[in-house]
Formats: C-alpha cells, sequence, structure tokens
C-alpha cells in the first residue's frame, strides 16, 4: 500500500453523511487484511464499505492548504481581495509597472564558448514577459514542456529582484520543478556576479544537489558554526 506504518500513522477514513468521518487507526496489514483499532467502540466498519487511508503527512498537507484557502476567502493574504478577480462578475483592474524594454531582456541571450546562441528570448517569450510583468497581480504562462519555461521562470526571477523585488517565492507541486527553476536563477546571478540570497525548504533527500548548501538545515548549520567560531574567537 506505500505505507510505512512503523514510522507514520495511518488513519482509515470513510464518507459518512458527505462527510469524510474518522473510523480508527491502522495497526497492521497484509495481504487482503488491514487491521485497525477504532477510534469509538460503536463506529466500526461493515464488509463491502469503501474506505480511504490517509497518512500523518497528507493529512497535514491538506490542512496547510485548506487553512491557506480559507485565509485566501477571507481576505487574508498577501495580496487584498485576491478572491475577487477570480469573480466574472467584479470588474477588477490589474495593477501595472512599468513595461521592460527589449534592450534589458536581450541581455538574458547565452552563448556557449564558441558563439553559438543557447539560449534567447524569442518574441513571443518577450512579449509574454512583458504583460506578466506590466500587469498584476495575477499571471498565466501555458507552453508544452521543452519550451522553456525553466529559463524562462529564472530570467523573470532575476529581473523581478534587480528591479526591486524584496522576494520571491518559488512553488510547485513538483520538487523538480523548484530545483531547475531555483538553479537557474542563480545561475543567472553567478554569471553576472551578483549575490543571490536563497533558502530552500522541503525534504533534503528531494533538494537537488547544486542547492544542497541552501537547504533550512544547511544554513542552520553555518550559521551555528559562524556562532562558534565568533564565540571563541571572543
Amino acid at each position: 500500500l506505500g505505507f510505512d506504518i512503523r514510522n507514520e500513522s495511518v488513519k482509515i477514513k470513510k464518507e459518512f453523511n458527505d462527510y469524510l468521518s474518522y473510523f480508527g487507526r491502522v495497526v497492521s496489514f497484509g495481504g487482503n487484511v488491514i487491521r485497525y483499532k477504532p477510534v469509538k467502540a460503536h463506529r466500526s466498519l461493515e464488509f463491502g464499505d469503501e474506505v480511504i487511508l490517509e497518512n500523518s503527512l497528507a493529512a497535514s498537507s491538506l490542512s496547510k492548504r485548506r487553512e491557506a484557502l480559507e485565509e485566501i476567502i477571507n481576505n487574508r493574504c498577501v495580496i487584498p481581495n485576491l478572491v475577487d478577480y477570480f469573480d466574472p462578475n467584479l470588474d477588477c483592474q490589474p495593477s501595472e509597472s512599468n513595461m521592460p524594454l527589449d534592450d534589458e531582456l536581450e541581455t538574458y541571450t547565452e552563448y556557449d564558448k564558441n558563439g553559438k546562441i543557447i539560449f534567447k528570448l524569442n518574441s513571443s517569450q518577450k512579449e509574454a514577459f512583458k504583460k506578466l510583468y506590466m500587469y498584476g497581480p495575477l499571471g498565466l504562462l501555458q507552453g508544452p514542456p521543452g519550451t522553456g519555461k525553466t529559463a524562462f521562470i529564472g530570467t523573470f526571477i532575476h529581473y523581478s529582484i534587480n528591479k526591486g523585488a524584496k522576494s520571491v517565492l518559488l512553488v510547485s507541486q513538483s520538487h523538480e520543478a523548484v530545483n531547475n527553476a531555483a538553479e537557474k536563477a542563480r545561475e543567472l546571478f553567478n554569471k553576472k556576479d551578483q549575490e543571490i540570497s536563497i533558502v530552500r525548504l522541503g525534504d533534503d533527500e528531494k533538494i537537488s544537489e547544486p542547492l544542497e548548501d541552501v537547504t533550512e538545515s544547511s544554513i542552520q548549520n553555518a550559521y551555528r558554526d559562524l556562532f562558534k567560531a565568533e564565540i571563541i574567537q571572543r
């Protein structure tokens, strides 16, 4: 089933009156048998019941997403009235910023050692870049695999920070996508001899090697070592 009940709690739930009700905790499973400890003596499962197994990690993730949605719905998010932009009955006007110039975007063209272009924002990417930067607070960029979205995101992050953005939150449904985009942004800053402060959050085993030095644990260890060194010096 993909669960390790020795190291995680697995709940067994069943839909009851249009609500997922907690029936107990899985004790063991093997073959076609799942043993569980009921949460209440009078609440038990019957033969043929359809159940849902939910581990503690999934439950925690769902809880965080639910809380985030509630914050947005109740207008307690960073962007005021964010939910209004999804209501077709409301006339929400976008915020506007200065349009990026073509000369600025041309500086992101990359060449190999033989002078051959290996990355360049094409005309449609430049147009998308300008619109995403000019109009907020929402934007949508769609493109099939292999069209340069990762390089585009890295470029957009670099440009935004150089134009005054204090912080950028990079998120995705996959760790690999975050790794690739963060690596690209960091690469751009390094090539232009600029500094960028990155904190890569997530499970350490899911973080790529080039970002291992900016994980939460690595940064904590670095500050801890610096503090010890200062104490010794004093």
